[in-house]
């Protein structure tokens, strides 16, 4: 499609409001996407770090690390068609 001026072609033929308003819509869409993800990165960056001193730190001091404090059902004797117990006591 040809324009004949700058103005010709903001106006598309009358149909420049919706074009430009999908461009401006689809760009803050992406730039919003854009930024969100920057700021999750970041925040993730931050707390592996902390967790990667903290796991440090233990394992200088003896204490238990993050994954040896969960607790975990034994299943090892567990047959096949057994249950696994849903209550696990301390």
């Amino acid at each position: 499609m040809k324009f004949d001026s700058f103005s010709a072609f903001l106006a598309m033929d009358g149909h420049g409001l919706y074009v430009w308003l999908c461009y401006g819509v689809g760009f803050f869409v992406f730039l919003c996407m854009l930024m969100f993800s920057l700021r999750k990165r970041s925040t993730i960056a931050k707390e592996v770090y902390q967790l990667s001193r903290r796991n440090q730190s233990n394992k200088s001091t003896g204490k238990a690390g993050l994954m040896s404090a969960t607790v975990m059902p034994d299943i090892q004797g567990v047959e096949q068609g057994e249950s696994v117990p849903k209550e696990i006591d301390n």
